[in-house]
């Protein structure tokens, strides 16, 4: 104990001294520099609220559509197809010119892809903004799956406009990714699904997912929603003079890996070098998918899954939706002996409506609010702006694909509403 007394004595007499003697000037030079800086700090703030107001504005007085998206019984194309789509998708802009973005509020065109489970009926949808994007979205999908179905519905969110605790129990959870954007999850291609195999034969990831949501009793409702939008090089980081961007993490992350491999010659003073070591197969592979990825359109992207019951249905689902995108990583990075071993990269929850030991929320007040943000939050389906504006990652249109894509059989589960014939035009020698 005397120590311990000592160490406060000595902390009491530290803090005594910079109370008195430093934090004094430090709040004279803050007040007599007010002049300069307090105006910059009001602007600042005033920018930032200037943009969410105009920018929510102009999402709010948008009309947007919610399209049900009945599959056919048999899915013929691999993955790629979705690829063709998101890309048609990428490139719709939204934004406009400086003064579109700043005065009037515009924003780019984002989209959701979901899933819904209604008491095991599994249902899929794609909502967007329903002025001119209607149409591109329909297109895109109709040129590359014609027998799938397209039809504008009511929203199913409306069951939750009101959330009541009282009568739902809830949890909710959004994902990010563990290791930086660039590296790749693993794909269809690493499924082998771009060879369009036989339904009986695909190795489907996405399935997983869609057979625990249709797993789910009476009373149970699972949902779960994937935020996109077309990503634009722009600033992620560095210092005030060297800013970053996704393209430059994807090259940064190559060259660390050669750097590991070779040795600059000392006498050599033309900087040339010598490989010391071969790659191993790890780091071949992901070179490769970094290399491959860029090549790509690539999305901002935001998930979150929830999951709700009456209370008497109600059962612990948190660690399935915890580990629900696990089926698209690997083992994380790894690093010994200067020696960089790689994987895939990995989804993980963050953000979820429960807490980790009872004493943070003893009276479940946070817990209750954390839950009518996250409905609120799935009902705007937004991830990109105020009020919801949450940490998105990059995924190429491969990675996007992947994790979104139209199912055949190889969903065997009897729940998902499909088309049951085939459309097809009339002949065009019908006589008149």
């Amino acid at each position: 104990m005397g120590t311990m007394d000592a160490l406060f004595e000595l902390f009491s007499k530290t803090f005594e001294y910079y109370t008195s003697e430093q934090a004094v000037l430090v709040y004279q030079i803050l007040y007599i520099t007010s002049p300069v800086w307090l105006p910059m700090a009001l602007a600042l703030v005033f920018w930032r609220v200037w943009v969410n107001y105009i920018r929510s504005n102009y999402i709010a007085t948008q009309e947007y559509v919610l399209l049900e998206m009945k599959l056919p019984p048999e899915v013929y194309k691999s993955p790629l197809a979705m690829e063709v789509v998101l890309s048609g998708l990428n490139a719709i802009g939204g934004e406009g010119e400086w003064h579109k973005r700043y005065i009037i509020g515009r924003v780019r065109h984002y989209f959701t892809f979901e899933v819904a489970s209604f008491e095991g009926n599994l249902h899929f949808y794609v909502w967007t903004r329903k002025t001119v994007l209607k149409d591109v979205v329909e297109s895109n999908f109709y040129g590359q799956y014609p027998n799938i179905e397209l039809t504008e519905v009511p929203d199913y969110t409306d069951m939750l406009a009101h959330y009541d605790p009282k009568k739902y129990n809830l949890f909710g959870v959004y994902y990010r990714l563990n290791l930086p954007d660039p590296y790749p999850i693993k794909t269809y291609l690493d499924y082998s699904l771009d060879k369009d195999p036989k339904e009986e034969f695909k190795v489907d990831p996405f399935t997983s997912i869609l057979e625990l949501m249709s797993n789910i009793k009476k009373g149970e409702y699972f949902w779960y929603q994937i935020g996109f939008r077309a990503h634009r090089e722009k600033s992620r980081g560095g210092s005030w003079f060297h800013k970053t961007t996704w393209a430059d993490e994807t090259r940064d992350i190559i060259s660390k890996i050669y750097d590991g491999m070779k040795e600059v010659s000392e006498s050599d003073q033309g900087g040339k070098f010598e490989f010391k070591r071969r790659p191993t197969k790890g780091e071949e592979m992901t070179i490769e998918r970094l290399e491959r990825s860029i090549t790509k359109p690539a999305f901002d992207v935001g998930v979150r899954a929830i999951y709700f019951a009456n209370h008497e249905n109600y059962i612990m689902r948190g660690p399935a939706l915890n580990n629900l995108m696990r089926v698209y990583g690997g083992v994380d990075f790894i690093e010994t002996d200067k020696r960089m071993a790689y994987s895939y990269n990995n989804f993980s929850p963050f953000k979820s409506t429960d807490f980790d030991y009872p004493w943070q929320d003893i009276t479940h007040t946070r817990e209750t609010y954390r839950r009518y943000r996250i409905v609120d939050g799935y009902r705007r389906r937004q991830f990109f702006h105020a009020p919801h504006q949450k940490q998105n990652f990059v995924l190429s249109s491969e990675e996007l694909a992947t994790i979104f894509h139209p199912v055949g059989t190889v969903l065997q589960t009897p729940t998902v509403e499909r088309v049951t014939s085939r459309k097809a035009e009339p002949p065009r020698n019908l006589p008149r």
